[in-house]
Order: structure tokens, then C-alpha cells, then sequence
């Protein structure tokens, strides 16, 4: 179909009103500043086409360059219509399409591979997945409405004939990866049934935020959004990057705590990773060592922002989350006026008091004791392997979990407190100055304080294992393209893509009820 409209209208041709355009951020803009444009790419639609030589006519696009044979003629139609969401089941969409984009350019298999990949960490939903990655039936964990599997990326991997050629003895006969720009295996999380408003906004809210964050070292990186159809309905499928190491809490229970300057380092990585959240005036409302996996370099990175939130959603701050032994006091406290960033503090200072000691600051006998524990504010500060945590350390941690958020630092107030203490081998850690180099310049974050309604009913559920994606930092090299304005006689009306009905991030809701989650260990 996308053939034949680009065909039929002759995409080619040099025409008058063809734009120059180029990606910036999360948006395609207009070069020519006599006719801005702006396109949002989060949750708009990308599939493309390759040209055959002999339809494309027009002298619109020559590429002067001595592999002139290897560059290959593609169109990309883009649909931004996020906006026209409506609550569904994932069975596709019918509405009109608001706008459709030709961009129009001659790319060699490197590029094109590059370009759709900087296309889907901004958000863009894309239709290749079987072209670009292979799935394996190991599963890495599974949720409520979800399950994820180990994958490979199909161009990251050599043919058998290449392999034969290649003299390299390390090969041994195996598949091997020919791009180092991205990791060859990925952690795809297939999305079921996703049939309630509450598990429609956390795929959105998810995809968003790490669209919107995954450009820090030590937040997981978004690989892509794909749809997949199927034979009764359109499959979502989040791309993430796949951790070889694990999850914190794992790695804590079979090797012990970090010590000194090797918990110094996670530490900073960590609250480096909060900070960067909050100043998009995001916060994940459910950090805990489950949530925090080590990629290969033994480096932090927080994952799973499916319960995040931003800070301006009145009615999505308004539900309790977190798990028993990490929830700040204010969030288990009906009598509170509400939460914010500092909530998070909390739980990242109940991450790094596991983190130093091995041991949970709240746990106690069962689950209601441990709530009480936490909101009469008594750490286990007594217990004999916080002795191996240095003075300057354990003061900041005790400031962390003070009970009341107006006693606890900021995030990025902590990570630099931790930097300044830290000894030659912290300030010489590529990763914490990785983490230091990635704060946000300012400090001026929003707190938001929305009314509480009380709490209905409290889930007690086992957390389910949670995907192990791994990170890559986003290129940010500008992209340059041209484009067909939408209503030009060569833009078709009526073509139309299809794609699953899901709710918009702040969409009207209601009915939902705290939820604190034991951590079963």
C-alpha cells in the first residue's frame, strides 16, 4: 500500500513545496525558518519503503559519493495522530489520520539501520519488527499484563558465508556481532492484553518517559516501539537494552554489599539517575533494588518506569504506589497532603542502606510491621553492618530516611554530597563521572503536593521478575531529510494505517486504589 501511494503520486519528482527538514529531539522541524513546521515523533507511526530505480525518476535527491551503488532510494511515511487515541483492547484504529509525511532520502544500510533506530528512541512506533529482530523462546521475566523475552538484532549478527570467510579464531562457528554501536541481544517485552485504562497509561507512560530519559547512562534505554500484526489484533513490543549482570538485589544476596568506594560509586550513579527524572519533573514512585540492574560494566542503571509518573498529573499523583520497606512515609500516611520528588529520595536511601549493608532498613517480622516500621521512621541503624559504613555516608543516609521530606537533600544535592566525599578512586570512576557530568544543570525542580483521596482497599502482591534490558547512550547527530507538506495534490487523503486504540498519558480516570506490594525475598 505504501508502494503503490508513493508510486502513484510520483514522491520523486523536484517539486516547489518539498521542505528541508531535520530531527530535533522529540520533533521533526523545517530547516527553512520562512515555513516552520514542527511534527511530534513520540507515537507516530514510521514505516518506509525502498524505491526501486527504475520508479524513481525525479532528480530530487543526488548524492555525490563514490559508493553511489550501495545507496538505495527510501521513503518513509510518518503519521502523527498519538493525539486521536481512544480507550481500546489493541484491535486497531479507524479514525482519519490527521496528517501524513513523505520523507523522502538515498541511504546505504548503515545509515537507514541508524536512522530508524535514533527514529525509535524519540517514540516513534515502527512496523518492522520481523525485519529487525530475532526472538528467542528464553523468557526474562514476566508481569501482569506482559512478558519478556531475550532477542538478537538480525544486522548485528554474520551470515554462515561470512563466517567462513572470517580468519578471526575467537569466532569459533558462532554468530558474532559486526556493530558495536548497539548490543546485539535486547530484551523485548510483548505487551498481552491490555484491557483496562490503568495498563493502557503505564505502557504509555513507560514508553514516554524513556523517550524522554533514556539518554542518561544510567537509565535504561529505549530501543524501539514496534507494532506487529497478528492475526486478531496488533501486538505492542518494547525493545530495550538487556542487562548481563542482573538485578541489584540478586547480586547483593549472592556476593555481599559494596563497600567503601565501590558503594560510593553506585550510589552516585543512582541518585545521578533520580536527579535526571526529576528534573524532567518525573518520578518513578517504585525504586527498590529489583528495580535497579547492573550492566556488564557493573555500572546502576534504574529500570522499569512503568509506574512513573509526572509531577503535573494531579489525578495520576493522586494513587499510592510503592513497595512495603521502600514507600516513604508521606505516601503510607492517609493524613499526608500528598508526595512529590522527595518521596523517591526515600526509597533511593532505602536502596542504598541495602546497597552498603546487605540488609533492609524496614524489614521487619511481616508485612504490617514493616509498614509501621517505616512510619514511625525507625531504620535499622543499629544493626552491626552499618558500623562498616563510613561517618560521612551514614549521615547522609540517615538524612535520606528521615521521615519528614522537608529533612531529606534532593537527589542531586545528595549525589554531589557523595562526589565530594568520595576518595581518589571514586572521582577517577569512569562511571560516577559519567553520572556527575549527566545532572542536570539547574536544581529548580517542581514539587507537587495534589490531594490525596482515601485509600479504598490495599493490594498485598508478590512482584513478578521484571525484564533485564541493556544501555547505550542516544546519537545525537542531526538527521537531514526532505518532506512533502500534508494537503499538497501528491500527499494522498485517504491512505490510513491502522494501529491499537490505548489512551493518552493524562487521559480521565478513576476508580484506582492504593497498592503497596510485599517484596517476597
Amino acid at each position: 500500500m505504501l508502494k503503490q501511494a508513493i508510486t502513484a503520486n510520483d514522491a520523486w519528482h523536484p517539486r516547489r513545496d518539498a521542505l528541508l527538514v531535520e530531527i530535533q529531539g522529540q520533533e521533526l522541524r523545517t530547516v527553512d525558518a520562512n515555513e516552520p513546521r514542527r511534527i511530534s515523533l513520540q507515537f507516530a507511526d514510521l514505516m518506509y519503503s525502498h524505491i526501486e530505480e527504475s520508479l524513481a525518476k525525479g532528480t530530487l535527491f543526488k548524492t555525490e559519493t563514490a559508493d553511489q551503488e550501495d545507496m538505495r532510494k527510501c521513503v518513509f511515511c510518518l503519521a502523527p495522530r498519538w493525539s486521536m487515541m481512544e480507550v481500546g483492547t489493541a484491535k486497531g484504529m479507524d479514525s482519519e489520520i490527521e496528517d501524513v509525511w513523505f520523507l523522502c532520502s538515498q541511504l546505504n544500510e548503515e545509515q537507514l539501520e541508524m536512522f530508524l533506530r535514533q527514529m525509535g528512541r524519540v517514540g516513534c512506533l515502527r512496523w518492522d519488527f520481523n525485519e529487525t529482530y530475532l526472538l528467542t523462546k528464553r523468557v526474562l521475566g514476566s508481569g501482569g499484563f506482559s512478558i519478556v523475552y531475550d532477542g538478537m538484532r538480525r544486522s548485528g549478527f554474520a551470515t554462515l558465508a561470512q563466517l567462513q570467510e572470517d580468519e578471526d579464531e575467537e569466532s569459533g562457528g558462532c554468530l558474532w556481532s559486526r556493530s558495536q554501536q548497539e548490543p546485539s541481544y535486547v530484551a523485548l517485552k510483548f505487551l498481552q492484553k491490555i484491557d483496562s485504562m490503568e495498563h493502557a497509561t503505564s505502557v504509555i507512560n513507560e514508553v514516554y518517559f524513556l523517550s524522554l530519559c533514556g539518554s542518561h547512562p544510567n537509565i535504561t534505554s529505549l530501543l524501539g516501539t514496534f507494532l506487529c500484526p497478528q492475526r486478531y489484533k496488533t501486538a505492542w513490543i518494547i525493545a530495550m537494552e538487556r542487562y548481563l549482570q542482573g538485578r541489584l538485589s540478586d547480586y547483593v544476596d549472592m556476593h555481599g554489599p559494596f563497600l567503601l568506594s565501590g558503594g560510593d560509586i553506585m550510589a552516585i550513579c543512582i541518585l545521578s539517575a533520580l536527579a535526571f527524572l526529576h528534573s524532567k519533573n518525573i518520578i518513578h514512585r517504585d525504586l527498590r533494588p529489583e528495580k535497579v540492574l547492573l550492566s556488564d560494566r557493573m555500572t546502576p542503571i534504574v529500570a522499569d518506569l512503568g509506574q512513573a509518573a509526572h509531577l503535573g498529573d494531579s489525578v495520576a499523583m493522586m494513587r499510592r504506589l510503592g513497595t512495603a520497606g521502600y514507600v516513604a512515609p508521606e505516601v503510607l500516611d492517609t493524613r499526608s497532603p500528598g508526595y512529590g520528588s522527595l518521596s523517591d529520595v526515600f526509597s533511593a536511601g532505602c536502596v542504598l542502606f541495602f546497597l552498603y549493608c546487605g540488609v533492609e532498613a524496614y524489614r521487619d517480622a511481616n508485612y504490617g510491621a514493616t509498614l509501621q516500621r517505616t512510619l514511625a521512621g525507625k531504620a535499622r541503624f543499629n544493626h552491626p553492618k552499618v558500623k562498616q559504613v563510613r561517618s560521612g555516608t551514614l549521615h547522609l543516609l540517615k538524612k535520606m530516611l528521615s521521615p519528614s521530606p522537608k529533612k531529606r537533600p534532593r537527589a542531586q544535592k545528595g549525589c554531589k554530597a557523595l562526589w565530594n566525599l568520595g576518595d581518589e578512586e571514586v572521582q577517577e570512576s569512569v562511571a560516577a563521572m559519567e553520572a556527575i557530568q549527566s545532572l542536570p544543570v539547574s536544581e529548580n525542580e517542581t514539587v507537587s503536593y495534589a490531594r490525596l483521596q482515601p485509600v479504598q482497599e490495599f493490594r498485598d502482591e508478590f512482584e513478578d521478575e521484571i525484564p533485564r534490558p541493556v544501555s547505550e547512550v542516544v546519537d545525537n547527530s542531526t538527521t537531514t531529510f526532505k518532506s512533502l507538506p500534508p494537503g499538497s495534490p501528491n500527499c494522498p487523503s485517504d491512505m490510513q494505517i491502522h494501529i491499537p486504540r490505548l489512551p493518552s498519558a493524562h487521559s480521565s480516570r478513576s476508580g484506582f486504589f492504593g497498592r503497596f506490594k510485599r517484596r517476597s525475598r
